[in-house]
Order: C-alpha cells, then structure tokens, then sequence
C-alpha cells in the first residue's frame, strides 16, 4: 500500500507536525496547515548534508521547532491534530520517551502517524530485531544504556542499503564478518556512548520488522507506558522497504483495564494473522489475478525487479517507459514499450513499478489518470 493513504488521516486546516523532512518533505505546506520539527535547524542541516548525493540542499525546509530538550518545550503551546514521522524513530535513544512526548503535544485523538524501515530490506538486515526489554532498559537507565545498541549497530550493518539486493537474497553476511574495521569501529562507539551523552544521530538504535514493531508495541502497552490505541498498520509490500502505523492518543490504554486488554489482543491477532500468511513476500498473489505482468521503468531497478520475479517462476510480459524516454529495443531479452502503446490494453495488465522512491508517487499518478488501476 502506498503512503498516500496516510494523508487521508491528516486535516487540512488543523495543524499538523512532520518531523524531520530534510529535503523532501512528505506533507507539504501547499496542502496542508504543516510546520516541520527537527533535532537541528536548517543551517547545521544543509552543513551535515552538504557532500550527501541523495540530499538537495537547496530544498532543505526551513525548520519550524528545533528540538533539544523535549518537543513538548520546543512548540510551547502548540497542539497538533497529527505528528508524521517517517524513518525517524529508530534513531531516537529513548524510543519509550519519545512515545510519550509526542502524546503530549497531541490534541485529543490526536494520530501519531509512522512510516518505519522494515530491517528486511535495509543495511540493519542481519542484526536481531530490538525486544522491548532494551527500550525499557533505557528508558529507566538513561541513554548511555544505548551503548551495546550502538555497538551492535557499528559491528553488524551490511554496507549495501539497496532494498532490492536484500529481497532478492544476493547479499552475505560475511562481508561483515570479515571486516575488522566495523568492529573497532563499533568498540570505539561503545566507549563513546557509554562515557557521554552525545549520540550520533545516524544511528539505528532500534531494529524492527513489522510483526516486531507490533509485538513491541503490545509490550509497552502491558507495561502500562502507552497512551495510544492502534489505528491502522500495513505491512511492506512488493519492494518497499517500510510498513506504516497510525497511533491515536488514548489514555484509557494507560488507565482502563478493559481497553488495555483489547488494545493487546488487537495486536496478537495482528502478529498472528500476518505470520500465518506471509503477505509481504508473495508476489504471487497479485500476479494470478491477471493475465499479463509489466515493469515499469528501464533501468537498473527494473532489471532487479524482472531478476527477484523470473527467480520466483513469474512471467513478465515487457517493460514501460514513458513517451519521450529513451526506450531500449528490448531490455533483458524482453519488449519495451511506451506507455502510449499499452492504453487500450490495461484491463488485463498487472503493472510493477521499478523505479526508485522519488519518482514512483508520480508515476503511479500518471498510470491512474490512463486507467491503469492494477499497480
């Protein structure tokens, strides 16, 4: 499911908050009342980014709060209908706190609204997902109880963080094994965290999966530390790589014990439901209800999808680029078409998008607007 939905939960008058938008900000001021948050101001921002490809720093957004004590300090007596927060909570030290702080600068029913790497399909790949024992160890400890965290991050990360490459099973954990440097490396960050209270914010702290979050989320809430009932959750699915959580601000799952209890079976049934059908990996639900499969896209994205889906046993028909593209004679020993060429042949087509996140919305956009609804 795309991201989008998660718009459909945002007010357009009322004040919403995203956090951490750097260069591409998911909420836009055009569309809605938004004002941006982050642990530095546009400044520093542009400065640690400047020699980052993926980051425009002339599109860096002007930052409304800068956070350095709590966010309840830092926007005063603003209350927001909504905080979006998107691969932003797995570098908080204190992701127990965090939870609670954003509750208190949320109106009443306010959403905390998530989008999360799943470690499936990042660098975090071959690290042990976080049990809520460490975040609790935390939260009661301090943050220099994050060390071992740390430590585990510097040591275990694979050094390639293409999505595609972890789903396809192309990558080896003994590339980390064997590199002497990560664990110096993570031994120098241990004794770093442990003796001082600054931490390097490109940290992944925390590591999840989405049956993960979930079960970590019913443990906060058994600990009564909580204030939020879950909205809606929605695993990764095809080649992304995050799942997406709407939390409504709730105090009864802090003081009911009736809404407690309910609130914890939700989410064993969640974790239950998800593992029994393993929706996230099979393809083959989607490519059995047409008669024909399609990539969008002719690069080098598109030529790892048609990879992951031939290993699988799935056909695909060609790939599609867009009129005034430049369009190989075939791709991969396959048809390429443009899309001009495919209009009157939507009804029976399955499209699969292979382009990176920046321009997939837009795309999918375009192929709507066509009559192209199976993507």
């Amino acid at each position: 499911m795309s991201r989008e939905i998660l718009k459909s939960y945002l007010s357009t008058e009322m004040p919403v908050l995203e956090i951490g938008p750097l260069d591409k900000p998911f909420i836009a001021k055009s569309e809605f009342n938004v004002y941006y948050a982050d642990i530095n101001d546009e400044d520093h921002i542009k400065a640690v980014f400047a020699d980052v490809d993926d980051i425009d720093c002339d599109a860096v957004q002007d930052i409304d709060f800068v956070v350095k004590e709590s966010y309840k300090k830092a926007v005063c007596n603003e209350r927001f209908q909504a905080v979006f927060s998107s691969h932003v909570i797995e570098h908080v030290p204190d992701i127990v706190r965090h939870f609670i702080e954003i509750s208190e600068i949320l109106m009443e029913e306010g959403l905390f609204i998530l989008a999360i790497p799943d470690k499936r399909y990042t660098f975090d790949r071959f690290r042990e997902v976080t049990p809520f024992r460490d975040a609790h160890d935390v939260y009661v400890g301090g943050t220099r109880n994050t060390a071992r965290l740390a430590f585990d991050f510097r040591m275990n990360c694979h050094p390639s963080n293409d999505p595609i490459e972890h789903k396809l099973n192309n990558l080896s954990f003994q590339t980390v094994a064997l590199d002497e440097n990560s664990v110096l490396a993570a031994i120098k960050l241990y004794d770093s965290v442990k003796n001082s209270e600054t931490l390097d914010s490109e940290i992944h702290f925390w590591v999840f999966t989405y049956p993960s979050f979930l079960a970590f989320l019913r443990d906060i809430i058994r600990c009564r530390l909580f204030p939020y009932s879950l909205e809606y959750s929605d695993p990764p699915k095809g080649f992304s790589v995050e799942f997406h959580i709407v939390l409504k601000k709730d105090l009864e799952v802090l003081n009911n014990e009736e809404k407690r209890k309910a609130e914890i079976e939700k989410l064993t049934e969640l974790i239950e439901s998800y593992e029994t059908s393993l929706v996230t990996m099979d393809h083959k639900v989607f490519i059995n209800k047409y008669q024909l499969i399609y990539i969008y896209g002719a690069g080098g994205y598109a030529g790892k999808c048609f990879s992951y889906l031939q290993a699988h046993g799935i056909t695909v028909s060609g790939f599609i680029v867009s009129d005034g593209q430049e369009k190989p004679d075939n791709l991969l020993g396959i048809p390429v078409y443009y899309l001009s060429q495919m209009i009157d042949m939507n009804s029976d087509i399955g499209i699969i998008i292979g382009l990176d996140d920046r321009n997939r919305e837009q795309v999918v956009d375009t192929l709507n607007e066509y009559g192209f609804d199976y993507i």
